[in-house]
This record gives structure tokens, sequence and C-alpha cells, in this order.
């Protein structure tokens, strides 16, 4: 098999467009726009490679730069793309199917390589994987399948597949972060606790598992909390006294919708830390995080929220409500 990226010697020099009027007239015709611009657009965009095996094997190569692409990047070719390449129609999905028995590939990748692949969305199936800490698993088996349904239930169409896999992603860093500031019972002597305290242990638990983490960005005429993958928004917020953490939509809500809007993004992550009002509304930690929907919006999209307790004293000073 030989691989050959050859350097792009391709130009489209804009002059040498002619044209004849209508009255027999030959030269360079008013485009509208600069042809010598646009032919460099092409000269830089238009590059292209080429892969070349015996034909006998020219399958199993297709198939074997599909997996890679997919697994790599969570990219796969369109019909259009197959076409260009030559290789249209010719891996079968019986094919993807035998490779995924033998490991060569996941059961997601093997799916997504047997479905319709004319939309460059990704959308969310039960074969997605949501880190969610064991404890959480051990208490609700089925929490997993009912946030993957949720997603699926607000965003039919699916997302990107780069934003696809950071909102997976997402979720099972928050959780973990939920999950670790309980256990260390960070904030529950708290009397007070300030936004930029609580936005300090989110990034601190993030960068500490190598999240790429941007706080403070500028878009949509202000300046968000924290964006994480480039793409995915976290808003933090501190209620006080609340049974209801949950409730929706709040003006965090729309806050978070503004920033997301400016990243082309369908999804935004909302981190809520409460004071309970009682001990009753010190939820299980497998209860502190929902997907939400944002009603009275045309677009598909959601929010997902979780939630902090604070200020709820030591476990000896706990009294039924």
């Amino acid at each position: 098999m030989l691989v050959d990226l050859p350097l792009n010697k391709v130009v489209v020099p804009g002059g040498d467009i002619l044209t004849r009027t209508d009255g027999g007239h030959i030269g360079t015709p008013n485009l509208f726009f600069n042809p010598h611009l646009w032919s460099q657009a092409y000269e830089h965009q238009k590059q292209c490679g080429f892969v070349f095996t015996p034909r006998q094997h020219v399958g199993l190569v297709a198939l074997a730069a599909r997996i890679v692409f997919y697994e790599s990047f969570e990219v796969t070719m369109d019909i259009q793309a197959e076409r260009a390449a030559k290789v249209s129609d010719i891996v079968k999905n019986d094919w993807v199917e035998i490779a995924q028995k033998e490991n060569l590939c996941n059961e997601k990748c093997a799916a997504a390589l047997t479905t319709n692949r004319q939309s460059p969305l990704v959308t969310f199936n039960e074969m997605d994987s949501i880190k969610f800490p064991d404890e959480w698993l051990s208490l609700d088996p089925t929490i997993k399948q009912r946030f993957i349904g949720d997603l699926k239930n607000f965003l039919p169409s699916g997302l990107e597949a780069s934003v696809h896999k950071a909102v997976l992603n997402t979720m099972g860093h928050l959780a973990s972060l939920v999950q670790m500031l309980e256990k260390a019972g960070t904030f529950v002597t708290n009397e007070t606790l300030l936004e930029r305290d609580l936005q300090k242990s989110v990034r601190q638990h993030l960068e500490s598992r190598e999240v790429p983490v941007a706080e403070g960005s500028k878009m949509g005429g202000g300046e968000t909390d924290l964006v994480l993958y480039e793409n995915i928004v976290v808003e933090n917020k501190v209620w006080n006294k609340t049974s209801d953490p949950f409730q929706n939509p709040t003006t965090v809500s729309w806050q978070a919708r503004r920033y997301a809007l400016s990243l082309c993004s369908n999804v935004a992550f909302v981190i809520v830390a409460y004071r309970p009002d009682n001990e009753t509304s010190l939820l299980p930690l497998p209860e502190r995080v929902r997907v939400l929907s944002l009603p009275d919006v045309s677009e598909e999209r959601c929010e997902v929220r979780f939630v902090i307790p604070w200020g709820t004293g030591v476990p000896s000073s706990a009294k039924g409500p």
C-alpha cells in the first residue's frame, strides 16, 4: 500500500477566464468578485492525497480507512466522498460486522459505518458512553439510559461529531466533580459561597483531569464563566435556600443559551450551588444532574444542570424536617 500526499500545484488563474458578449467581443468578465482571491482559496483548500493498493486489496484498505477515520476523529465520509475515491459500494455491511466481531472496531464505530451516512450529525443512542461514577451506577443502574434518552428526545437531529463527544465527556467530568465535592465536604460548613470560589473549584477539578478549559472568554457581547473543548459552555451560579434546584427555566438558563448561541452549540451546561431548605432537599448523588428543556424556543436545544449543595453543616448536625 502506498500513500502519496503531493504538494498542491493546481492553480486557477482568475485572469485566464474569458467570455464572449452578445456582440462578439471577447474579454475578461466582470465577475462581481476577485477571481485571484478565489483561485488562491481553491489552491489552499483543495488539497488531496492518494492511496494506492493492488486491486484485490482495495476493499480492505477502504474499510480500514473508514475505521481509522471514525475511531481517531469520529468522522464518516459521505457517499459523494466515496465516489470521488472510487470505493462506493465496495465495502459491505457484513464486512463491518465481521470487523467488530474480530475486535477491529468497536460497536459504536460499526453502527456509524453501517447506517445512513448522508448526515454529518451524530445522534445520541444507547451505545454512547457517559462515565458516571461507579457508585452512581450501583445506586441507579438506569441513569445512563435515562440521560441518553433525554438528550435524544431534546436533540433528535443530533450534534456535530466533535460536539457530541465533548458533551458526553463533559457529563462524565462534571459528575466526578459532584462526587469529589461531596466526599470532601468542600462547601458544607460555608456560611457564604461566592461564584468565583465555586468556579475556581470547578476549573481546578477539570484541569486536574486534563480537560481543556478557557475562563472568561469574550463572546456574544459578554464574558462566559468556562468554556470546555472550545465549544461547551459551563455557567456557574450560587443560590441561597431553595427546595428545588432544578426549577426551569431560570435566568441562568437563558444566559447559558446566549453564550451557546455564540459557539453554535445546542447544549449548555449549568452548575448550580444551592443551599437546601432542609435535609429532604439534600439530593442523593445520582439525582444531582438532569437534562432540562428550554421551552418557547424554536431550535433543538437543552441544558444539562448539575447541582451542588452548600452550607448544609457537617453530618453530625443533621436534623429532620
